[in-house]
């Protein structure tokens, strides 16, 4: 499987400078998301958790009527 995309990146220059920068560029991407993911705090993951369980905003959202 690899041979054949291995002979479409063969006429690419640069090839491997481009799957170099998407690898950093996901790798970027993916620690911002986990960072951002672990410092959340618990009580407004579990609040955002219920939110659509929560029956205060039904009243209010049923007046479209």
């Amino acid at each position: 499987m690899l041979r054949f995309i291995k002979h479409n990146f063969e006429g690419i220059d640069g090839a491997t400078f481009y799957s170099i920068l998407s690898l950093f560029i996901f790798l970027t991407i993916f620690l911002i998301a986990l960072f951002i993911a672990v410092k959340i705090p618990k009580e407004k993951i579990t609040a955002v958790g219920n939110l659509p369980l929560e029956n205060d905003n039904l009243e209010n959202n049923n007046n479209y009527e």
